[in-house]
Formats: structure tokens, C-alpha cells, sequence
């Protein structure tokens, strides 16, 4: 698999991608002119639970210690928005973010504070923002 984003996938008609499918995949045995337009629970049942997007996060936050281990918070969560969705986070997404990183990864352990921070970007990850374009 390659690691980035696509607007061409090869896809086999036998074989759909079932993420994919999710967001209103076109079938791929006939031509489509414009995607169908749904929001269902599902979708954002897929953001929570997938596998796929949990990895995503996780390497998420290692590139952003990684950039900066000594980094505080508010400057990991920072690196991580704009990586994320192009745009710091604002004042209330940085104190919420900022309280649950602390929570989740505050006694000092490097490992904690990296899970944590996966949290982080996995909820910046769902964000209504991230999934759709408007």
C-alpha cells in the first residue's frame, strides 16, 4: 500500500474497498458523473473505530514529536492541526485538546504522551472539518 492520499485508486470490481465504501464509493462497473451525497452514523462509527485511521494518527503523532520531542503541548497539538487540516487549532480546541493530552499522558512517561497525542490526532481526525471539503 502507498502511504498518501489519491484521487485515483486501482480498484478490482470483485474486490471493493469496504472503507471506501462507507463514504459513498461509486460501483466500479459503471461510469458515474457525480458522487452521491449521504451522511450516515456509520461514517463516523468507521473515523472512530478503523484500524486504518487509528495507525494514521498514530504515525501522526511520532512525526510530531519526532520534529520536536522537547515540544510542550500546545505546540505538539499545534504542529498536529496544521498537519492535519491546514490551520492551527482554535482557542477552545486548543484547551480541550490540551486538557485531555494532559490527562491521558501526564506522568511524565514518553510512551504516554505519545498514546496520548494519538488520541488527539485521532479526534482531529474526525473532525467534520478533515472528512469533508466544503
Amino acid at each position: 500500500k502507498v502511504p498518501r492520499r489519491s484521487i485515483y485508486l486501482n480498484v478490482k470490481r470483485s474486490e471493493p474497498i469496504g472503507f471506501l465504501q462507507v463514504f459513498d464509493q461509486p460501483e466500479p462497473v459503471q461510469p458515474v458523473g457525480a458522487r452521491g451525497v449521504a451522511t450516515v452514523p456509520t461514517q463516523a462509527l468507521t473515523m472512530m473505530n478503523s484500524p486504518f485511521v487509528r495507525s494514521a494518527a498514530e504515525s501522526l503523532a511520532k512525526r510530531a514529536i519526532a520534529a520536536d520531542p522537547q515540544a510542550s503541548d500546545a505546540a505538539a497539538i499545534d504542529s498536529c492541526f496544521i498537519a492535519a487540516i491546514a490551520r492551527p487549532p482554535t482557542t477552545t480546541e486548543q484547551e480541550g485538546f490540551a486538557k485531555l493530552l494532559t490527562t491521558r499522558g501526564g506522568d511524565g512517561d514518553p510512551a504516554a504522551r505519545q498514546a496520548a497525542l494519538a488520541d488527539v490526532c485521532h479526534l482531529i481526525f474526525c473532525l467534520n472539518e478533515f472528512i469533508y471539503v466544503d
